[in-house]
Parts: structure tokens; sequence; C-alpha cells
């Protein structure tokens, strides 16, 4: 297993280096694409979002919608994170509209794939929603390296809920015997998807693991609103599995012809 894990550990890094920036693309391309990573970086859905991960924590009612059997029971994050600790969204509304997309990579596959798109067919507009998401992949990934922790309390109170373990066993195995019940052990990170935990192998470690996580956030109906208004804002609760109307339409230039 070890030998199997080097090997995807090792193709993973290698795509990863291979990665292209953003100047491959022709001017409108290229302007189309800026503008729509601004536009989304500039609803209340990516700030709340990108918030988080600047606080340390997920709010409960995030983190309980997309749990992992991992994140269960009496964890803490349900009742002790109810909402951002002062000073996240703050600081997300500070960090967001400084996004240099200069920094971005690409794989040339994903790149070469949107650049080939007309602008104004229906192709382009899928293309370029999956270049955003890569986008907002790698933003959630710098957030996550940069290690801001405003949560009150630090990095020490971030670690103790992240690393709560389980100490009775809850109701939902009490068809188990005290024997056979064992309690799993944390996770790398309570930001995260089920189907994306497999932080040994991402070419970014448990940074891959956080901005898939809080990728969830963002719907593939709110991603192909939002990248054709600025300053749209969700129009329901934000929770990590609603789909969020964002703006009301798509540009004339992403509309299929």
């Amino acid at each position: 297993m070890d030998a199997i894990t080097e090997l995807l550990r090792a193709r993973a890094l290698a795509d990863h280096k291979a990665r292209i920036p953003i100047d491959r693309l022709d001017a409108e391309h290229r302007r189309h694409l800026v503008r729509a990573i601004n536009n989304v970086l500039s609803t209340e859905l990516a700030l709340f979002t990108y918030a988080q991960i600047i606080d340390g924590l997920p709010t409960g009612d995030v983190a309980w919608e997309v749990r992992s059997p991992l994140l269960q029971g009496e964890h803490p994050l349900a009742t002790e994170h109810e909402e951002l600790c002062p000073g996240a969204m703050e600081k997300a509304r500070e960090v967001c509209p400084k996004w240099d997309t200069e920094m971005l990579r690409f794989s040339p596959q994903v790149l070469n794939a949107y650049q080939k798109t007309a602008p104004g067919s229906k192709l382009f507009a899928t293309r370029l929603i999956e270049m955003v998401a890569v986008a907002i992949h790698e933003f959630g990934v710098l957030l996550y390296q940069l290690d801001f922790c405003v949560h009150k309390g630090g990095r020490e109170a971030v670690d103790a809920i992240a690393k709560w373990k389980e100490t009775s066993k809850p109701e939902l195995y009490s068809w188990m015997t005290d024997e056979e019940w064992c309690p799993p052990d944390p996770i790398c990170t309570v930001f995260h998807s089920i189907h994306y935990l497999d932080h040994d192998i991402y070419p970014q470690g448990v940074a891959d693991v956080v901005a898939i996580g809080q990728r969830t956030g963002f719907s593939a109906a709110s991603l192909s609103l939002s990248v054709g208004q600025r300053n749209a804002t969700a129009t329901t609760p934000i929770t990590a599995t609603q789909t969020h109307q964002i703006s009301t339409s798509l540009p004339p230039e992403l509309k299929s012809q």
C-alpha cells in the first residue's frame, strides 16, 4: 500500500509541476477569466467560505452539512463554533480583493481546452466555470497555507477541536457492544469532503483537502451565475450543500449563441 501511495503522489506532484501560467491565454480569454474570478471573489458566499479558513474552523452548521462519519456524536464543532470569530470576515474582505491572478497555474489540458473555445458559446461558458473552479481551489490552498487562524483561543483552541475524539459510544452505535465499538481517530482537518481525504497523495497535502472541502460551498449553479455579475449576494442562508442564487443571468458574451 505504501508503494501505491508513493506512486500516486509522485504522479500528482508531476502533474502539479507541469501546470502553466495564465499568461498563456490570449488577451480576450484572459480578460474574461480574470473578470469571472473577481466576480466570484466579490460575493458574500466566497467571503463567508474563505473567512472560515481564515478563522481556522468552519462554522458548526457548515461542518455538519458536509460531515464524514468521523465528524459525529458530541463533536464540539456542533455547539462551540456556531458563528465566525471576530475578525475573520473582515480579513476575508481585506484579502479577497488583493488576490493576484498572475499567481495562478492551470493544467495544460484545462487551460488549452478553455483557450480553444469561442467566447459567447455554451462550451466557452462551461470551460470558463471549470477554470474559475480551479482558481477558487488555489485561493483556498493559499489561505490555508498563510495560517491566519484568527479563531479566539488561537491555534491551540483550533487543534483541540480538530483533534477531538469520541470518548463514549454514540447512540448511533447502540447496537454494538462496548468491546466492538472503537472510536474513529480524528481526520487530518475538519475542513473536508468525505470523498477527498488522501492528503498523503495530493500535491499540496492537507491544504488540498481543505480547499476541496471549502469548494463544496460553491455549487455549479452559483458559479455559472456569479461569473457574470460583480458584487452579487446570495439570496438564501449559506450552507455547504445549498444552491446559491448569486445573480440573475449570465452576461451576453457567456450565453449560448
